[in-house]
């Protein structure tokens, strides 16, 4: 029997024994052996791994192609390592390495035994640390080879490994963004424009640069205050792309500055590194508008008649109202109202004789007020000395502190000078008749029955106007008779035809004196409106009709009135001589008063003698009588002509009454001592 087999055989020396044993029936079993002997050469192989580190060898990869390259940002250096292991069977002799674009040639290891392994590092090989590995953009491969020979055949081999290291520039994107105020040829400003006033316009300008390393895709730049979205694309290393409102139209704002301010907007750059999609860079830049807003200045000027209470009387219908005469205080008030801080504040007011006085620097918000006390001309004594409306105006300017531009304002103080208001009334009566003569007080002594005539006149003799004028006479039944409006210096004249109760018939019917007031009342049409009366007496003297030598003898005094008529009416008889008997009398004439005759000079002269007017006949010679024998004449005032020539008895030989007339002349009555 033949019996075979197959197995692995191994480096070295091999030996086995192969035997047999049989069992016969009758009998020990029986057994025999024989070995067999096999040397055996190994598999000579040899492997090299070659890594690399960009961290100073705390990370080492085997970066075989450049799908797994080590990726490294230049500049950078590099350091290497081998792993060399014989991973054959067999024992290997004059092991040696080389990487020709390390410079490394025939690195001898010697001897590697089965499966030992050798790592070279740059402190064994100083070449496996590269400096300026990576100095530039690209991709940078080497090979390591490790080679030697069987130490039993002297077969030889070898192995190799890659090392693929890929230097990519780093990524980097600047966005500068800019602003004018004045328009798109600038100039420009990068970070805060200087002081603007509103309205401003604003021109932006965004300039983006690829300052890095590595190309740039994906580049977009955008501007949410603006409204700006904007795609630029791929951008080369040093590229400069300046955007601008031709380009892009949102980077134009109309009227960007309204108000006062800080209008700051951000924009934004995006990018994605050309070397490395998973690497990404952004930046941004803020423009700033500074609007400081219009300077704004506001002058308040108040006026005061007590320098107590004030009042802001800004046009003739607010004037502040005061009788003349009054004098004026004025308090001003200059006030910072704007956005921005005021400097060289000036005050004018030329009727108060003030010219560019220097109030100096206010602050937003802040004000100055000046009175009399600060300012002198404030106050102004007499202001209000006549009826009438007195207004002035005051000034203040002032410059914006960042742009000089100039700011004013005015307000007026307006001052109302009303008259005081006052009224007159005179009453006067007459006994003959609605043509006069008028009498102020009191009426000649009449004899009754006797009718009477009055006759107001009422004026304004106050220094404002009046208004709602009435007149009553509640004796005469007058009550609340309108005359309405009287001005300043007008008069009314109300007689019978206006007022048919002015006539009162029979007001004399017994002796006595018969006296009524009339009174007028109106209000004032100036501030404070007031009202203001008069009423004034008239008095008709009505006397008995009796003989004054009856009664008191021959009188010291005889009291005579001119009536500018020719009746004749007395109990003297023939005793009386009146030449010529009648007469037609003017208004006013003279009188001259004789004793006995004419050729004797006057006891008395009496000129301009109007109709009832008294006169006094007396001859203190006489025993302090009136003369016996009384001689009047009357006389035409502006020629001297004599009208006419009374004579009558006052020895009391003949009856004197009261109330006798002797042609132009009429008794009134006798006065005893």
């Amino acid at each position: 029997m033949t019996c075979t087999a197959n197995g692995t055989a191994v480096a070295g020396q091999y030996a086995n024994v192969g035997s047999v044993t049989g069992s016969p029936p009758v009998g020990d079993p029986v057994t025999d052996s024989d070995p067999s002997h096999y040397f055996g050469t190994g598999d000579p192989s040899i492997s090299i791994v070659k890594e690399i580190s960009v961290d100073g060898g705390n990370t080492w990869h085997d970066a075989n192609d450049i799908g797994n390259a080590l990726v490294a940002v230049f500049p950078s250096g590099a350091q290497y390592r081998f792993t060399v292991t014989n991973d054959g069977s067999a024992p290997l002799k004059d092991v040696v390495v080389n990487d020709p674009e390390l410079g490394i040639a025939n690195y001898a290891i010697g001897d590697l035994a089965v499966a030992q392994v050798v790592v070279l590092t740059s402190g064994d090989i100083p070449a496996l640390s590269v400096e300026t590995r990576c100095d530039a953009r690209g991709t940078f491969i080497n090979t390591a080879t490790a080679s030697g020979a069987s130490a039993e055949t002297d077969d030889p081999v070898s192995d190799n490994d890659n090392a693929v290291l890929k230097c990519i520039g780093e990524p980097h994107i600047t966005i500068v963004k800019e602003i004018s105020p004045t328009g798109p040829n600038g100039p420009w400003y990068d970070d805060a424009t200087p002081p603007q006033e509103p309205p401003s316009d604003a021109w932006y300008r965004l300039t983006v640069t690829n300052d890095g390393t590595a190309p740039l895709v994906d580049v977009d730049v955008q501007d949410g205050d603006l409204g700006v979205l904007e795609t630029i694309g791929s951008m080369a290393v040093g590229e400069v792309v300046v955007l601008t409102s031709a380009q892009v139209p949102e980077l134009y704002v109309q009227d960007r500055c309204t108000g006062a301010g800080e209008i700051g907007n951000l924009g934004e750059v995006s990018a994605t590194s050309g070397d490395d999609p998973n690497d990404s860079v952004g930046d941004s830049d803020t423009a700033t508008l500074v609007c400081v807003g219009t300077p704004m200045i506001q002058v308040i000027k108040e006026i005061s008649i007590d320098n107590v209470n004030w009042s802001d009387a800004n046009t003739i219908g607010e004037a502040l109202v005061t009788q003349a005469p009054s004098d004026a205080w004025y308090r001003i008030t200059v006030r910072n109202t704007g956005p921005v801080d005021l400097v060289n504040v000036v005050l004018n007011d030329g009727t108060l004789g003030i010219f560019n006085y220097p109030i100096g620097n206010i602050a937003v918000g802040n004000e100055v007020i000046l009175t009399s006390g600060e300012l002198a001309a404030l106050y102004y004594p007499g202001r209000c000395t006549n009826r009438g409306d007195y207004g002035n105006t005051a000034t203040a300017e002032g410059e914006s502190s960042e742009t000089g531009t100039q700011s004013s304002d005015s307000d007026e103080a307006w001052l109302q000078c009303t008259g005081t208001p006052a009224i007159q009334i005179i009453k006067e009566i007459s006994v003959a008749g609605a043509a006069g003569p008028w009498f102020d007080d009191t009426s000649p002594q009449v004899l009754p029955p006797a009718d009477a005539w009055y006759r107001l006149t009422v004026t304004n003799v106050g220094t404002a106007d009046l208004e709602n004028v009435v007149v009553n006479d509640a004796t005469l039944g007058i009550a609340n008779f309108a005359i309405g409006d009287l001005p300043i210096g007008d008069s009314v004249i109300l007689g019978q035809a206006e007022i048919a109760a002015l006539y009162k018939q029979n007001r004399c019917t017994t002796s006595g004196l018969v006296v009524n007031t009339a009174s007028a009342s109106g209000d004032s049409l100036d501030f404070p409106f007031e009202s203001v009366n008069d009423s004034d007496n008239a008095t008709m003297d009505c006397q008995e009709e009796y003989d004054l030598c009856e009664v008191g003898g021959r009188p010291n005094q005889l009291k005579i009135t001119y009536d500018a008529d020719d009746d004749t009416d007395h109990d003297q008889g023939s005793s009386a001589v009146l030449t010529p008997s009648t007469v037609n009398f003017p208004p006013i004439v003279d009188v001259k008063i004789y004793s006995k005759n004419t050729n004797r000079a006057p006891l008395d002269t009496y000129t301009d003698v109007q109709v009832g007017d008294m006169m006094i006949v007396e001859d203190p010679s006489k025993s302090g009588k009136i003369p016996p024998t009384i001689v009047i004449q009357i006389l035409d005032p502006d020629s001297g002509a004599v009208l006419q020539t009374i004579t009558f008895h006052g020895s009391c030989s003949a009856p004197l009454n009261v109330g006798d007339e002797f042609g132009g002349i009429t008794i009134l009555g006798g006065v005893y001592f």
